[in-house]
């Protein structure tokens, strides 16, 4: 174990004490649906509650510990989830590694601090254990353990069903590794089935799952009425609004970059003048869960007020462009991975509800493939999501708002 090992666990045992110190004394949200049914499972009550609408694997792993330590209150099942992020730490130990391969601890911090994740992690959510599941799969699936990633991937559905888009990029990236991707026009058929032969478990994996969501009507378990699949690409212009808030340091010192980008492709120039009343139009705000009347919630009071108004509309749209422009200056650690550009829109596009927390894994997993910009940057990027974090952490333990 190294001194950047040491660093790092420090921190984030550190981090969870003064969470655990500062948590909130009442239920968050959602966390009392969960309580609920939690509950019932440990009561021999099977039955799912209407307002449920993942999978029960979260809720009966909860209810087994629960009777195994005889839990009951909601501050006790929280210390379930303390266990399941300090597993996290472990497992960002094994998976934050720079091009060459070695630890690297600011990414790991970063990670960890990733504001729309860190308020999560004590809560009774699906979230962290979900995004847990997916760290290890990812970590499986660049050591080419493929069966690995499957399971724990397949686990992560389970346990929240947006999961599954995750499994299509390790798809998609196992596929094309084995495709000749220089010269497509001259792929054989024997090097397509090559290319299926060694990915057809995570292609097994999928059609399960859509097999099933089909047989059971949707994805959604339950208020199905408010999670009918649509396409809502406001979802997709959100999460680039995110992407700037929690990365715009970043983001920023990549302005030089952009700049260039956009004197050799004067084309863009153009294409962002014609976006702009495609963008306005097309921005809307019309799930329930989105209303002005929840506007307690940080992501309702700033998408209605971008809603409301042409001038925010017009800023979010400029902020959005160079927040695309400037990721497209940063080199990820492997080619392979720009599937992750394709795979970041389809992975909210379909949601009705707009929200950050569908943001997490692909905000995460863009962390893991991006290579690292100057070490001063980095601080500065790790020192800005720290506060942030903290802020919204103390907000919501607060009840001055929620995410």
């Amino acid at each position: 174990m190294t001194r950047d090992h040491v660093k790092f666990l420090t921190l984030g045992l550190m981090t969870l004490i003064v969470l655990y110190m500062f948590q909130a004394s009442t239920f968050v949200v959602d966390e009392s649906l969960h309580h609920g049914q939690i509950l019932s499972l440990m009561n021999g009550d099977n039955e799912r509650s209407p307002n449920i609408t993942t999978f029960l694997a979260f809720h009966k792993i909860y209810a087994s510990v629960g009777q195994v330590f005889n839990l009951t209150s909601i501050l006790d099942f929280r210390l379930i989830s303390f266990a399941i992020t300090g597993l996290m730490v472990l497992v960002l130990v094994g998976v934050s590694r720079d091009e060459n391969g070695a630890f690297n601890w600011l990414l790991a911090c970063q990670l960890f601090f990733l504001p729309i994740a860190l308020p999560y992690y004590p809560l009774i959510y699906t979230d962290i254990l979900a995004l847990t599941l997916l760290y290890c799969a990812y970590h499986q699936f660049s050591l080419k353990h493929h069966g690995l990633t499957v399971l724990l991937a397949g686990l992560a559905v389970l346990i929240r069903q947006p999961s599954l888009v995750w499994l299509g990029l390790f798809l998609c990236v196992c596929f094309f590794e084995h495709l000749p991707i220089k010269s497509l026009k001259k792929i054989s058929i024997h090097q397509f089935f090559h290319a299926i032969k060694k990915s057809w478990l995570y292609v097994a994996g999928i059609i399960g799952f859509l097999l099933y969501f089909f047989l059971a009507g949707g994805i959604s378990q339950g208020a199905e009425e408010f999670h009918q699949v649509s396409i809502n690409v406001t979802n997709v212009y959100f999460m680039v609004v995110v992407f700037w808030l929690v990365f715009w340091p970043l983001l920023l010192s990549r302005y030089q970059q952009v700049l260039s980008v956009l004197r050799q492709n004067k084309w863009i120039i153009l294409l962002v003048v014609i976006g702009l009343p495609v963008y306005m139009a097309t921005y809307s705000v019309t799930n329930f869960f989105n209303s002005p009347a929840l506007n307690i919630f940080l992501r309702n009071w700033l998408l209605n007020h971008i809603n409301d108004s042409l001038w925010l509309q017009f800023t979010a749209y400029i902020l959005s462009v160079y927040t695309v422009l400037a990721m497209s200056t940063l080199k990820l650690k492997s080619l392979i991975w720009n599937w992750l550009y394709v795979f970041l829109p389809l992975s909210v596009i379909a949601m009705p509800l707009i929200e950050q927390r569908y943001y997490i894994v692909g905000m995460a997993f863009w962390q893991l493939s991006r290579t690292m910009g100057s070490f001063k940057i980095e601080q500065i990027q790790l020192l800005w999501m720290v506060i942030c974090s903290l802020f919204l952490y103390i907000g919501m333990s607060q009840a001055w708002f929620y995410l």
